[in-house]
């Protein structure tokens, strides 16, 4: 992951759109943004790169989390991709990376590091939650990412159902050698041991948990969107030196 502080500190979250091409159980996003016929970038932001004036309404950080729904669906993301990058902005993308690989390849060259979304770590649980049968092919985009050049972590989002598979998203994450971030929402159905048993993952290496207090409601809920806001909560991923660099600077 980017270790510069200063990047943590200066980031900016753009919610491309709320339409997702997985059907999750735990998500209503699906049902009530269905997906556009035509373009899956919002129209001022299409206007706002033909204009070159994006960054008049954006702002010039010097990194963005890219997020939806699903961000990556449809080629008319890559204007934005190619501007960022033409910006010397560091990129990363929380997508569930279900996307056709020849898109994959175009979107490479643009972007730094993505937070691939793990719905579940079983196949049969993968298509029970999503209504798809994309769990296979993770592992071939873990790959394809790193030997692309692109940093990758698994981002995991608990539900009372999926506490027990936690020790199985964590073995898809060591064994692929990534980060793992998991993502609980406080006011869940979960009983005390389950929150306790969440927590403990905060001592293994390379995870980390965020306990989030509600979610954004345009959001994918498997994105830590509230985190992302909290330059101490991101901090989190880079270790406690640089924790404790950023709390000294905002004098906390």
């Amino acid at each position: 992951m980017h270790s510069n502080w200063r990047d943590i500190v200066s980031q900016h979250t753009l919610l491309i759109h709320s339409s997702c091409t997985l059907r999750c159980t735990h998500c209503k996003l699906w049902k009530t943004n269905p997906l556009p016929e035509e373009t899956f970038v919002p129209s001022h932001i299409g206007h706002l790169l033909a204009d070159g004036t994006f960054f008049d309404r954006y702002p010039r950080t010097r990194l963005y989390n890219i997020i939806g729904g699903e961000p990556l669906i449809g080629t008319d993301i890559l204007p934005l991709l190619h501007l960022l990058k033409s910006a010397g902005i560091y990129t990363r993308v929380w997508t569930h990376g279900i996307v056709p690989i020849d898109h994959w390849h175009e979107i490479y060259p643009w972007i730094n590091e993505v937070a691939l979304y793990l719905p579940a770590p079983d196949r049969t649980e993968y298509r029970t939650i999503t209504g798809t049968d994309g769990f296979d092919r993770i592992p071939e985009i873990i790959k394809d990412l790193r030997r692309n050049g692109i940093r990758v972590s698994l981002n995991a989002m608990m539900t009372p159902l999926m506490v027990e598979w936690l020790p199985y998203f964590h073995d898809i994450a060591r064994d692929h050698r990534i980060p793992m971030t998991v993502t609980y929402y406080a006011n869940g159905d979960f009983t005390t041991s389950e929150k306790d048993y969440i927590h403990r993952y905060n001592w293994v290496s390379g995870t980390i948990v965020f306990k989030l207090l509600k979610r954004h409601k345009h959001s994918c809920p498997g994105v830590p969107h509230m985190a992302l806001q909290s330059p101490i909560e991101m901090a989190r991923l880079y270790g406690k030196q640089v924790s404790d660099d950023i709390r000294k600077m905002m004098g906390l």
